[in-house]
Formats: C-alpha cells, sequence, structure tokens
C-alpha cells in the first residue's frame, strides 16, 4: 500500500465513519432499508445538519381497486447517531423506580403522525423494548472529561431533534426511535442509601427533552447492535403489521361512496 493510501486509511480510523458503516451494513443484514448522511434543517438555528444513518423498516399493502389510491402504507423508522471516542465512558443516571420510562417518553417516540392514533396499543407493543432492565434513566452525560464539552448531552439533542424532524416528513402512519450507538463503554449510575452504585449496561433506554416534549432515547453500544436491530426489526414488524390491518379493517367497514355526482 502506497504512503498516501496508509495515511488516508490511518486517517479514516481515527473518525467515525467506520463506525457509521458498520452500523449501516448491520441494519441493511437485519432487513432494514438504510440511509446514510441525511441533512435536514434544524428549526432553532435553521442550520442544516447531518444524520448519520436511517434505517427504515415499511410494508405496503394494495386494495382490490386498480389504482395507485388503494394502498396503505405504514413504516418504522430508527434515527441513528454514531459516536466513535472510546476514551471517555457514557454514564446515565438512573432512579432506583423500577417502572421505566413508558409512559412519560411516548410522546417523543412520536408514533402517529396523523392517521395512526392508536397509542394505548402501540405503547404496549413498545414497553419491553424501551425500558431498562433496571431503573428508569432521566439524563446522560461523558464521563472523566477535561472540558465543559459533553458530547453525550449534545448528541441526545441532536438525534431527538433528528427523529421528530424525519417523523414529521412520513405521509402515513409511521413511528421513530432516536438511537446513539457509541464506542465508549455505557454505565448507570444510581443511588442505593447513600451510596452511589455504578454497573456497566449494552443498553439504556433515557429520557429526553430535547425537543420540548419527552422522548426516549436508547442508547447502545457498539458490541450490542446487532442483537438490538433484530429487536428492533421483531418489534417494528409486530407494530407495522397491526396498523396495517387496522386500516385494512377500517377500509372493510367504511361504506363505499357509489355516487355517481
Amino acid at each position: 500500500m502506497s504512503d498516501f493510501k496508509k495515511r488516508v486509511k490511518k486517517w479514516l480510523e481515527d473518525t467515525g465513519y467506520p463506525l457509521e458503516m458498520q452500523v449501516a451494513r448491520t441494519l441493511q443484514n437485519t432487513g432494514f432499508r438504510v440511509s446514510q448522511s441525511q441533512y435536514w434543517e434544524d428549526p432553532d438555528t435553521e442550520k442544516m445538519r447531518e444524520t448519520d444513518v436511517i434505517a427504515t423498516l415499511e410494508k405496503t399493502e394494495w386494495g382490490e381497486k386498480p389504482n395507485l389510491t388503494d394502498v396503505i402504507e405504514a413504516s418504522g423508522q430508527l434515527i441513528l447517531e454514531c459516536k466513535s471516542s472510546k476514551n471517555l465512558p457514557w454514564v446515565v443516571f438512573s432512579r432506583t423506580s423500577r417502572e421505566g420510562p413508558l409512559l412519560q417518553g411516548f410522546k417523543l417516540v412520536r408514533a402517529i403522525p396523523r392517521q395512526c392514533v392508536h397509542i394505548p396499543e402501540l405503547m404496549r407493543t413498545l414497553a419491553p423494548f424501551v425500558r431498562n432492565e433496571s431503573r428508569s434513566a432521566y439524563g446522560v452525560t461523558t464521563s472523566c472529561r477535561q472540558t465543559n464539552k459533553d458530547s453525550a448531552y449534545s448528541a441526545m439533542m441532536s438525534v431527538a431533534k433528528s427523529a421528530r424532524y424525519w417523523i414529521r416528513q412520513a405521509t402515513s402512519p409511521a413511528f421513530a426511535i432516536p438511537v446513539i450507538v457509541i464506542e465508549a463503554p455505557l454505565l448507570e449510575a444510581y443511588l442505593d442509601g447513600t451510596e452511589i452504585v455504578v454497573n456497566e449496561l449494552d443498553m439504556a433506554a433515557v429520557l429526553s427533552g430535547a425537543t420540548g416534549e419527552t422522548t426516549v432515547v436508547c442508547v447502545i453500544r457498539r458490541t450490542y447492535l446487532e442483537c438490538f436491530a433484530k429487536r428492533a426489526k421483531e418489534l417494528f414488524t409486530r407494530v407495522i403489521d397491526y396498523h396495517i390491518n387496522l386500516q385494512l379493517d377500517d377500509k372493510a367497514n367504511t361504506p363505499e361512496d357509489k355516487s355517481t355526482g
């Protein structure tokens, strides 16, 4: 390999590009339709920002009428931001409660752009996926840093706003879950009496108020990505099938307009 190729390869290995490519490939191999480096306008700053990876699972059912309007669609998206730094562990702060961030957090999952209004069923389906195994996480930070810049906080803000933007582009029933994939260790901290306890995690569901409404952001280790992707596909398939069947039932129970004008 020539010297300049070695330099470029070394430079690439020190950036976040390899992680983004790994994330995209894993999700694509799992069965998601993947797009990378998609740009969106931040309404707060009016600046263009980049979403690292968008993974979509969708389903389309054609009706009995021979035209393009007789179609039923539903989809789910993972909106992903990738953080490749390995040196500074991320810490999520958890409450002792074991109830998980469910009722408050589903406003942020943005599961219903217009038609899709059956929140209780969606919540029951999503609950096992976003629930922490033990405690409810309410915040996250980058530990051991030497500056005031907190990449964990910035990533939470960015991915939540990105998910909110992309779900608003949906033209059929859809839902989105914001996800941050990290190379660094992931830990949780909580109080046991007066003592602070620290444990390692593969995944945490963290409540975020970044968009002005509470949402659940999933933070996962890269080593847990394949398992996460398989769980996400299973979950998305159940939710999408539910909403497709719901729309089919609605169409079947809606009297056909036979007027000729």
